[in-house]
This record gives structure tokens, sequence and C-alpha cells, in this order.
């Protein structure tokens, strides 16, 4: 009898069965949980995924996306620089293309003559105003140095074409800085850009134009393709809503190289 009980305590008792009335609540239960569970999974990635996406690292400060104002063939995009700890972000705004075939090139070309047109005819028309100014094909130096001294206040940014002047390789393109165009050694520093480079022309520039001749040049010079406002009334706007909401505001320039390279794609034929 003793040996009955000692192998009793010894062997492993059966279980419990458990209760069919509890396993039918419970099946519900966690089916429930887990579908909330995937609900709010998904309720996470759409909330967070669109801010996550317009967030840029910059080293110490975040670039963030806070605007974005489309027009036909690209965007003025406003962007809220979060700098180190104990500065103060600052917003910047620029005009962007955005070019995927002809027809938006088109579009973006019409819709920043527009903007020019209508910033010509709202502002003094000797008001100087940053442009970047695209041309259909290279101008030579000298042709670059005339244009220049003819019809800009101030030319600051080069994008310019060059060879090898041993083997006449045509290198690619360069961004230049160079002194007033009304220096008289402008043409010279403007090719002179290291021993065994030469430049054979300049595809675009930034600079200051009277908004005047900046609107007659778009109309009516031939060899020009764009002269693209950095600061247009939609922008200049934007900068007033945002100094008025405590931010330092600067602008940037359109990318005059990118309009050259997009006309050389779809249009140049």
């Amino acid at each position: 009898m003793e040996i009955h009980k000692r192998l009793w305590n010894w062997c492993r008792r059966p279980k419990r069965p458990v209760s069919t009335k509890f396993t039918r609540l419970a099946i519900p239960l966690c089916v429930s949980v887990l579908i909330g569970g995937l609900l709010l999974t998904a309720g996470v990635t759409i909330v967070l995924f669109p801010m996550a996406f317009f967030k840029v690292d910059e080293g110490p400060g975040v670039a963030e996306v806070v605007e974005v104002i489309e027009f036909p063939g690209g965007a003025i995009v406003v962007t809220n620089h979060t700098q180190v700890p104990g500065y103060a972000s600052y917003i910047s705004i620029r005009v962007t293309s955005n070019v995927t075939s002809k027809e938006d090139f088109l579009a973006y070309i019409d819709s920043r003559t527009k903007a020019l047109l209508e910033l010509a005819d709202s502002i003094n028309p000797n008001e100087t105003v940053l442009v970047s100014v695209t041309f259909k094909s290279p101008l030579k130096p000298a042709e670059f140095t005339d244009f220049c001294r003819n019809y800009v206040a101030d030319a600051r940014e080069y994008v310019t074409a060059y060879i090898n002047e041993t083997t006449g390789e045509v290198l690619g393109s360069g961004i230049l800085k160079g002194p007033n165009p009304q220096d008289p050694n402008f043409e010279e520093a403007l090719t002179s850009v290291r021993e065994g480079l030469k430049v054979t022309g300049v595809i675009a520039f930034k600079g200051l134009m009277k908004v005047d001749v900046a609107k007659a040049q778009q109309l009516n010079n031939s060899k020009i393709l764009l002269v693209d406002l950095r600061e247009d009334l939609a922008v200049r706007s934007l900068m007033e809503k945002y100094r008025s909401e405590g931010f330092d505001v600067i602008t940037d320039s359109p990318i005059e190289w990118d309009i050259y390279k997009e006309y050389l794609k779809y249009a140049s034929n």
C-alpha cells in the first residue's frame, strides 16, 4: 500500500480538462487583441511615415519639409532646419523643378516665365532681383562677358563647360565664382580655371538683374532658355509668413544646372 502511495505521488497527475466555455471566450479575445495590435501598428506607420520621409539628418541638426506649394512642372519647398541645441532654427525656401517628361519641362519653363512677368508687373522696374539664367547653348567667354556688362548688375556664380587644352577633350562642367563682370580682367579670370584647362563656354549663371531687364531678356533674347527668379511673389509671401512667426528665413536659387540637363534631355531637339 505504501509503495502504491509513493508511485502515485511520483507519477505526473493528469491535467484537469480546460473548460470549453473559457476556450470559446478566450479565442475571440486573442483574435481581437491580435487584430487590434495589427491596426495599431498600421496606424503608427500611416501617421509617422510621412513625417519621417520629410526629415533629413544634417549632422547635429535636422531638416524637415514643412510646406510644399506645387505648380506645373515644379514646386516651392519650405524646409525647417533645426540647428545644434542652443541655436535658433531657420527656414529655407527654394523653387525646384519636378521634370520627368518633355511636357513637365515645358510646363516648368512656362510657370517660371509667368512668375517673372507677374513680379515685373508688381514692383519697381528698377528693382534688382536674384536670378538663375540658363542659356540654350554655352556662350563663349567673350560673348558672356559682353552680355554681363550690358545686362547684369552682378554675376556671382557661373556654370561653365571646359576642355583639356592639350587634347581638346571636353571634360564636363564646373561651378566657378569670379570677379564682377565690370572688372577689366573678368574674361581672363573666367577662362583661367587652372593650368591645363580652358573654359569653352558658360552654360548658366546666378546673379542680380533689374527686373525689367530680366523680363526683356526672357521675352526677347533667343539665346536664353530661362531667367528663373529666386524670390517670386509666392516665395516673397512665404518669407513674410514665416518671418511673422519668428523664424529667420533664407532663400535658395533654383538649380540652373538641373534645368540645362533637363533641356538637353527633353527639349533641345
